[in-house]
């Protein structure tokens, strides 16, 4: 699953039934935190990392989000990133890649 945010700041979600991989792509130079917060899909956190709403990410998932098999496996996904301590708050945290 990968959150992108382009230089302008519009914000999508593509892979989304990929739920062994969960990263936010960015163009570089990109405000992250007034884009994610502008979204209300999230805003930066510690180290480098963004922290997703996941609201947003349910949304911004459509029909897919309604779809049992996809659920459970979103559902997997939010549970073993909580084993992980990357999940708090209802946010999923995800480190962030810089592409042109």
């Amino acid at each position: 699953m990968i959150v992108e945010i382009s230089r302008t700041g519009s914000i999508t979600l593509t892979q989304a039934s990929e739920f062994r991989s969960f990263k936010v792509v960015a163009a570089p130079g990109t405000d992250l935190d007034e884009a994610l917060r502008a979204a209300g899909a999230g805003r930066t956190a510690d180290g480098g990392h963004v922290a997703i709403e996941t609201g947003w990410l349910l949304t911004a998932a459509g029909s897919l989000a309604e779809e049992p098999g996809w659920r459970s496996g979103y559902d997997a996904m939010i549970s073993y990133a909580a084993s992980k301590g990357w999940f708090t708050d209802d946010r999923i945290s995800a480190h962030v890649e810089y592409h042109a």
